[in-house]
């Protein structure tokens, strides 16, 4: 009789529990905003690239935005957001950084790749080619973290997809 009350209890609290996310984004601070930012290495851009959010470097002048790119936002070169900005980066490069990873997807993205999920390190400098499909599964809240171990490049017209309720604020 104790088992079967033990049992109709435990079943009755993980029917009506809601699903938990374990995940927690780090707090981003004034980089918030920012579709692309640095606070360490140059930013260039030589391709017709289209960004949509805040761009900032607080190290070098930015290179290729306006002209070839073009910036849905503002653009913030060594001025006093970028140097919050660069400190705001720090923290939260030090919270995604103490979080293990689940997956190495190596150093090439893309390619018509579905990523679901979770934390992801490439073990070095990494290019996107083609499209990256982030597949939340319906979840709004869930994550995606993609630890680039050096510099990122990107192909000529490669895109990152959001589907199944994934959201940008969530892509670290």
């Amino acid at each position: 009789m104790k088992t079967k009350l033990l049992s109709t209890l435990l079943v009755s609290v993980l029917l009506f529990i809601p699903i938990v996310s374990f995940g927690q984004a780090p707090n981003l601070g004034v980089t918030s905003s920012f579709a692309l930012f640095t606070g360490t290495g140059a930013f260039d851009n030589t391709g017709a690239s289209y960004v949509t959010g805040d761009i900032g470097s607080n190290v070098s002048p930015i290179t290729g935005f306006p002209d070839p790119g073009t910036v849905v936002g503002q653009t913030h070169s060594i001025d006093a957001v970028s140097a919050q900005g660069s400190i705001d980066v720090n923290v939260a490069y030090g919270d995604l950084s103490a979080i293990s990873v689940f997956t190495v997807i190596g150093t090439t993205m893309g390619n018509g790749q579905v990523l679901s999920p979770g934390v992801y390190s490439t073990g070095g400098a990494s290019t996107l080619n083609g499209n990256l499909t982030l597949d939340a599964g319906g979840n709004a809240n869930a994550l995606f973290i993609i630890k680039i171990g050096g510099a990122l490049s990107t192909s000529t017209f490669s895109n990152v997809i959001l589907t199944g309720s994934a959201s940008l604020c969530n892509v670290y």
